[in-house]
């Protein structure tokens, strides 16, 4: 019997995390659901799948505003901004979202 050569791919999902001022993330927004985030509390989350791989984002305020009518099978673009102080205090993120025009994933990729 001759042996079959295996290949191995990572399904795990990564933390999308953004650091530095334009910094951008371009992929398929394959789920949306709610949780426990990094810190316990219940948040969006969202799932997208780039050409390395998958990535959940967890929801904010300003993301969650941004992407509350969002398409599941969509093609975005999320651009880091930076941080702004509100009234209250608080730094918050933030971000552009824009969504691609005429761009689904593919049937055999949801």
């Amino acid at each position: 019997m001759a042996k079959q050569e295996i290949v191995w791919e990572n399904k795990g999902v990564s933390q999308l995390r953004f650091e530095e001022v334009g910094e951008e993330f371009q992929g398929y927004l394959i789920q949306i659901e709610s949780g426990p985030g990094f810190d316990d509390q219940i948040r969006n989350m969202y799932t997208f799948r780039s050409g390395d791989g998958l990535y959940i984002l967890y929801g904010s305020v300003v993301l969650d505003r941004q992407l509350q009518n969002a398409e599941v099978g969509g093609f975005f673009r999320i651009t880091y901004k930076g941080t702004e102080k509100t009234e209250r205090g608080y730094n918050v993120k933030l971000y552009t979202v824009e969504q691609a025009l005429g761009m689904q994933l593919p049937d055999d990729e949801g």
